[in-house]
């Protein structure tokens, strides 16, 4: 079954993470950020939002915690 969520274009990922277009292909290209091809060539690529927002979680890098002070 097809999901009601309308698909995102390159351009529209692009905008949303606050990267060039280039950036985006090369994200596919390393396989990082999960697309599907719709048709051949790079105008075929479109995102799912869960897929965005799952990149995005995943690139998330939390502060260390501090370590305890040992006392002599």
């Amino acid at each position: 079954t097809m999901s009601t969520e309308k698909l995102l274009t390159v351009a529209q990922v692009a905008d949303r993470l606050t990267l060039s277009i280039s950036a985006v292909y090369q994200l596919v290209r390393k396989r990082k950020l999960v697309s599907l091809r719709l048709t051949s060539g790079q105008k075929g690529i479109r995102f799912r939002p869960a897929d965005v927002e799952s990149f995005v979680s995943s690139c998330e890098v939390r502060p260390e915690e501090p370590k305890p002070t040992s006392r002599s």
